[in-house]
């Protein structure tokens, strides 16, 4: 594993971020926090896993018999149009594994997520993955993992589910 920085953006141009090294501890035992030019410094020429605010993406656990990727890039999101109050073609989608006939679908604003990308690479950040940050707070099995802050409510559930309330 190579060293890795996960990247949180926050409000009023806020960022979080935090160094994991090669061996996947964590290289110090708090996060960061600044704009963009001060998180421009550490993400230089590394990987960065990008963090989605939750009150920015929206994840659920959706029931399918479908198991080729591309077909559930296709059709899912028709599948589950009903749940979703914002236009299909102004959101990006991303997909976890088929488990047992369920598939963890998220969602955001395609243009929130392209900017937050772009300001990253930019300044000579790798974006490798961009993930919800609630669906990374560690959760036991059949239990719940619950964070307030700063008046803000993350949720996450044990089957990959999360939300966020503010």
């Amino acid at each position: 594993m190579s060293e890795r920085i996960f990247v949180r953006k926050l409000e009023n141009n806020l960022w979080q971020w935090r160094q994991l090294n090669s061996q996947g501890h964590w290289v110090s035992e708090s996060f960061y926090t600044g704009d963009i030019n001060l998180l421009a410094e550490s993400i230089q020429g590394r990987q960065v896993i990008l963090l989605l605010p939750g009150q920015h993406a929206v994840s659920m656990c959706v029931e399918t018999d479908l198991k080729d990727r591309k077909l559930i890039s296709k059709v899912l999101p028709y599948q589950v149009e009903e749940h979703i109050i914002d236009n299909l073609d102004d959101l990006a989608f991303a997909y976890g594994p088929v488990k047992d006939g369920f598939i963890t679908l998220c969602y955001t604003d395609e243009g929130f997520a392209r900017e937050s990308i772009e300001a990253i690479e930019s300044r000579g950040g790798q974006v490798q993955k961009v993930l919800v940050d609630y669906l990374e707070l560690t959760r036991e099995a059949n239990s719940f993992t619950l964070v307030l802050e700063n008046d803000q409510l993350l949720v996450a559930d044990a089957q990959g589910s999360g939300l966020f309330e503010a």
